[in-house]
């Protein structure tokens, strides 16, 4: 979808090879008539261990999306514009965020995919819920890949789905629903306080 800023979207990005989540990865955005708001969808790339080249092939996707993403908050911030990054980001960004079975070296946790998460940070974009609970350790989602070897719990639970947003949005709540459901993820639910210009009052002579 095309933004109301001087930047195209990035289109479905695929990855060669086959992948355990049966997904590619992609990247969308897309903004609001009524509010100066860009949203941008992101599903990043599961670095799985057991698909040849995947590593490499994160990184690929992250050297499009990082530029793509600096240049949109640019606009944004020349146009008063609010953004939000949000989605399946496939990364704990550190040990508070999963349970303390994870294996350091397994995918969402390693130290590769959590300096690709600082690179968002790094853009000026602040994580909603650390935000509002800077020590709360909660889960988005289970799986049971990613354990310590050595665990006699084979099942980890990371936080891995993520709000980010530009300066120009302050978080005011934020919940991670884990009552089952069909998905193996949690459901996130905020509350965003959004700024927008004040409108010129005309004068009247």
């Amino acid at each position: 979808m095309a933004t109301k800023l001087d930047a195209d979207p990035i289109p479905v990005y695929g990855l060669t090879g086959q992948d355990a989540t049966n997904q590619t990865p992609r990247f969308m955005s897309w903004t609001f008539e009524d509010i100066p708001l860009i949203v941008c969808g992101m599903y990043a790339p599961f670095n799985n261990p057991d698909v040849r080249n995947r590593s490499e092939e994160v990184n690929t996707f992250y050297a499009d999306v990082i530029p793509y993403l600096q240049q949109l908050l640019k606009l944004a911030k020349r146009d008063k514009t609010s953004v939000a990054l949000v989605g399946d980001i496939q990364v704990a960004p550190t040990t508070l965020d999963e349970t303390d079975n994870a294996d350091p070296n397994g995918p969402g946790s390693t130290e590769s995919e959590r300096n690709h998460f600082q690179s968002l940070i790094k853009l000026g974009l602040t994580d909603v819920f650390r935000h509002l609970h800077p020590d709360t350790r909660q889960y988005t989602a289970r799986a049971r890949y990613g354990a310590k070897t050595d665990s006699p719990n084979q099942y980890v639970s990371k936080r891995i789905d993520h709000i980010l947003v530009n300066s120009t949005i302050e978080p005011v709540s934020i919940t991670i629903d884990n009552k089952p459901t069909f998905s193996d993820h949690s459901p996130i639910t905020a509350t965003l306080s959004i700024f927008q210009p004040k409108q010129k009052t005309p004068r009247l002579n």
